[in-house]
């Protein structure tokens, strides 16, 4: 069970935090739980993530070549980091420690919305680098909000 509970003035806090409380009391007392309290972060919404697809990656395709996904993989290891897997034969590849979708262990874990833009960043600064011009996305996507 995940539950949001919002900062104080949200009119949904006082109804969720009581349903959390009401969750912890009916937990079976034979049995362990592990109850895990977080710190909640917007995470990145579908206009920022359509960014990304549809404007520096296919600018990249277009002007230095390789797969969209190869961009993405190359892009999630250079920002979250690498590690070594092996593969049959005893050789090894390099895999991403996570992507802006997936955790360490591979579980389904979206990134925030504000790591997100500083991994986008991270790709129009390397395109701006390699001679690759990638317009500004729109401001309001930054924000999590539309016009």
């Amino acid at each position: 069970m995940k539950l949001i509970i919002h900062k104080a003035g949200d009119p949904t806090r006082e109804n969720v935090t009581r349903n959390a409380h009401a969750a912890i009391d009916a937990l079976d007392p034979r049995k362990a739980h592990r109850v895990e309290i977080v710190e909640y972060k917007a995470p990145r919404t579908q206009d920022a993530n359509a960014y990304l697809w549809s404007v520096p990656y296919p600018l990249l395709v277009r002007e230095l070549g390789h797969a969209t996904e190869t961009w993405h993989e190359y892009f999630c290891g250079e920002w979250f980091g690498w590690r070594e897997r092996e593969l049959p034969g005893g050789r090894f590849e390099k895999t991403p420690v996570r992507t802006t979708t997936t955790n360490e262990e591979g579980r389904r874990d979206v990134v925030p919305g504000d790591v997100f833009w500083n991994f986008v960043e991270n790709v129009r600064r390397f395109a701006a680098e390699a001679g690759v011009y990638v317009p500004e996305p729109d401001p309001f996507w930054k924000e999590g909000r539309k016009v």
